[in-house]
């Protein structure tokens, strides 16, 4: 139920990202800080991924 939860905060994160990517609507520091926590959500879930 984690993995399920973090696969769909780094799913929605990844597709925010795009668009705001090519709307253009993100300053520099808001894509840093969205990258941030699609990565962290992203290193979480490999985490308690078993192996």
């Amino acid at each position: 139920m984690v993995l399920d939860g973090l696969d769909n905060e780094v799913q929605a994160g990844l597709e925010r990202l795009d668009n705001a990517k090519k709307d253009g609507t993100l300053a520099p520091e808001q894509t840093a800080a969205l990258e941030g926590d699609i990565r962290r959500a992203a290193e979480l879930r490999n985490r308690f991924s078993p192996a």
